[in-house]
């Protein structure tokens, strides 16, 4: 164990993560512009190829990342869908960030009309999916190490059933599945944007607490620092958003090669 999680190859993990991550998105988003361009020869080759080598990239870096950062918290615990439990979260909370920044977009004038309830609606169903797929993952994990009944795995669950830890646990169940999966079973919220919007915006406060609810019990056992909690938790968001605000400046919202939004793209790239 001391040979994986040790400091150095800890570091040189962590850098090659992100350098996979960082490359992946570059040579999509590149692709993409090259298609507003018209240079669209080889174009989607290069995309396909790009997607077929970087789906396992991304599996294996992401898994590995979950593994580094997160589960070494708890050495000695271990879970084999670890990477896929957090896949599932992560892509409920990215999904939920699409549809505030798709509200966002048509309320600014960047998205055209094109842009509306069929999109909304498609992306509703597939959030209802990935919370179903959420809760799935967690109680697969949950029911086998606790019907297994060994103390070196049943202790990460033990931490996490009592006290405080206990409660939030419910309100996860209720915020990150029931609550959800009630809202996207009806048609009229899913065609919505408002709705998915609030939506959206209620999911990613559920998809922070679900992380915070995995992390802290073992990060900190002696109580959580909640001004430094909220503190890391806006410098990460705030060099995100400004991250993502640089990188789009001068660049249309949707790509203006694509021939179902073509009649309607007028864009403002302020």
């Amino acid at each position: 164990m001391a040979a994986y999680l040790n400091v150095p190859f800890f570091a040189v993990r962590a850098v090659c993560f992100w350098a996979v991550w960082i490359v992946l998105g570059e040579l999509l988003r590149r692709a993409s512009l090259a298609g507003d361009r018209g240079e669209s020869a080889a174009l989607e080759r290069r995309t396909y190829i790009a997607s077929a080598v970087g789906l396992p990239a991304f599996a294996l870096t992401m898994s590995f990342a979950s593994f580094d950062w997160m589960m070494s918290l708890a050495p000695a615990w271990y879970s084999t869908i670890y990477g896929v439990d957090f896949f599932a979260g992560g892509m409920v909370g990215g999904l939920a960030l699409l549809a505030l920044l798709i509200v966002r977009g048509r309320r600014r004038g960047e998205l055209p009309e094109a842009v509306g309830s069929e999109h909304m609606h498609a992306l509703a169903k597939l959030l209802l999916t990935f919370v179903l797929f959420w809760v799935y993952i967690g109680f697969s994990q949950f029911i086998v190490i606790w019907s297994a009944e060994i103390p070196a795995e049943t202790t990460w669950y033990i931490a996490r059933t009592h006290g405080g830890w206990w409660t939030l646990g419910v309100v996860l169940i209720a915020g990150h599945f029931v609550l959800p999966f009630c809202a996207l079973l009806v048609r009229a919220v899913k065609r919505s944007l408002v709705a998915m919007a609030a939506l959206g915006g209620f999911l990613l406060v559920m998809h922070y607490l679900d992380i915070y609810w995995i992390v802290m019990p073992d990060a900190a056992p002696a109580g959580a620092s909640y001004w430094l909690d909220a503190g890391a938790l806006l410098l990460v968001g705030g060099v995100s958003w400004l991250t993502w605000a640089v990188r789009r400046l001068g660049q249309p919202a949707v790509p203006t090669g694509d021939v179902a939004l073509a009649p309607s793209l007028e864009y403002r790239t302020n």
